[in-house]
């Protein structure tokens, strides 16, 4: 079995951090500084020495032993310690990169302080984080080569098993895809089937009707096989008679070939004792052949009947599906009706309910106009009153026409209320029935009804109580107050 080594990816003799930055722990102590200035890179020396004592020691555990590639198991291992290799390389970058940033930072700050004097120190520390980075390159190199090694091992695996589950789950996909679609298809055709109220009857017309002519046929075959029996045993008999006739004629027909007495046997008890046992033996073995073969028939007969039965019952429980299958669509096509029923039923509701509030709210405007009009009149007779009673001492012309002009002013009041119902404006209750405004119209129906009111009011004062009261309120004095008026 061959078997590949690996080693550490950092060298055996390569120098620690205290090798190469030897001065770390004495960088904060050089003359001419302050004091404040001295404690403070006296503490991050000290810190930087711990953290590269750390380091050391983490890379003097990190030594890969010899493995073995071949083996699966061994494989897994060495993916698992690479891994943690990996890591932890990762982590010591990491902090021989903040080393390294502190130390440049250290060496910046304290550059600037320091004399003349100091300067190959820093040229000498320039020197030694060049090198310090060199090995950093080097370290990020050995990983990335890790990082290779540990990507062959692993991806071809995981890409290989990631594609054939990828592939797995397409597969089930598209079969639970035409699972559905073939769901979909019967479903559309059992819904197609139950929507079609006539093809469930003509199917049970249809099974019935092949049930009814198989009980026919089978009613049929039993009255043939009865009567096939009745043959049957009737042919038997024959052939057993005829069977007889034949063995005594051959009997006979032997005796007269040899010269014999056909009749000897009569005369010979015994042998004939011995042929009628033969007879005898002869008709069983027939007998027993015929039953036989009675009995093969009767069993394939009884067999075509069983089947039959089964056909029978087949269609019977096909029939009592079906029916079953057509009481559940007209069940939902009743409780279907049900609901269209009542949706209509509801609507048809909701309709006259919005009539009846609207028949109600027109009502209600009708009588809120009525009751307009009538405040109207009354306030009209009201001021009708008071103008009878002040205008009683005039004469009969004016009062005439005054009173036209109060009639005019209640036929016109009266027309605004009528105009108002149709939603109809009027400036001085007024207007045309095509919504034009004319004066010489406005005189026309005034002098018109001043007759119609004159001719009127001469009517009414026709009446012999009206004229005694006109000619008494005419004889009667006037006051000084309305003489004044």
């Amino acid at each position: 079995m061959n078997k590949k080594t690996t080693h550490n990816p950092i060298p055996s003799g390569t120098k620690t951090l205290q090798d190469i930055l030897p001065e770390a722990q004495h960088s904060g102590r050089t003359p001419g500084t302050r004091t404040l200035k001295k404690k403070l890179v006296v503490r991050d020396a000290a810190s930087d020495r711990e953290a590269l004592n750390k380091i050391d020691q983490d890379m003097n555990k990190l030594k890969i032993d010899e493995l073995d590639l071949d083996e699966e198991d061994e494989r897994d291992s060495l993916i698992l310690r690479l891994q943690e290799v990996n890591e932890k390389l990762k982590f010591k970058l990491k902090d021989l990169e903040v080393i390294v940033e502190k130390t440049v930072e250290k060496a910046y700050l304290t550059g600037k302080e320091k004399d003349d004097g100091e300067d190959e120190s820093v040229k000498e520390k320039d020197r030694q984080i060049r090198e310090y980075q060199a090995h950093i390159e080097v370290a990020k190199k050995n990983i990335k080569k890790l990082k290779s090694r540990l990507n062959a091992l692993t991806n071809m695996d995981k890409m290989t098993q990631a594609s054939n589950e990828l592939r797995d789950v397409q597969r089930k996909r598209k079969e639970l895809e035409d699972q559905v679609k073939m769901l979909q298809k019967y479903q559309n055709k059992a819904l197609k089937s139950k929507a079609q109220d006539t093809e469930y009857e003509e199917q049970i017309d249809r099974l019935s009707k092949e049930l009814n002519t198989l009980r026919e046929h089978y009613k049929k075959m039993a009255v043939e096989n009865k009567e096939k029996e009745a043959v049957q045993k009737e042919h038997h008999t024959r052939f057993v008679d005829a069977r007889e006739k034949n063995s005594k004629l051959k009997r006979i027909l032997i005796a007269v070939k040899n010269n014999k007495d056909p009749f000897a046997d009569l005369h010979n008890p015994e042998g004939e004792v011995e042929s009628k046992k033969k007879e005898v033996e002869a008709y069983e073995s027939a007998i027993k052949a015929e039953e036989k073969r009675h009995k093969l028939k009767l069993k394939k007969m009884e067999e075509d009947r069983l089947k039959v039965e089964t056909e029978i019952q087949e269609l019977k429980d096909q029939i009592e599906e079906a029916e079953k299958e057509n009481k559940e669509t007209a069940d939902k096509i009743r409780n279907k009706k049900k609901l269209v029923i009542v949706k209509r039923e509801a609507a048809e509701k909701n309709r006259l309910e919005e009539i009846r509030k609207a028949e109600e709210e027109k009502q209600r405007l009708e009588e809120e106009v009525r009751r307009k009009i009538e405040e109207e009149k009354e306030k009209e007779l009201k001021e009708k009153r008071k103008l009878e009673g002040k205008g009683s001492n005039k004469d009969s012309d004016s009062d005439e026409e005054k009173k036209s002009k109060d009639v005019h002013f209640y036929d016109n009041k009266k027309s605004d209320g009528s105009k108002s119902r149709d939603g109809s404006k009027s400036r001085d209750g007024s207007k045309s029935r095509d919504g034009s405004k004319s004066r010489d119209g406005k005189k026309k129906s005034k002098k018109k009804d001043s007759k119609m009111s004159r001719s009127s009011k001469r009517s009414r004062d026709s009446t012999p109580e009206k004229r005694s009261k006109r000619k008494s309120m005419g004889n009667s004095p006037i006051p000084a107050s309305k003489k004044a008026k």
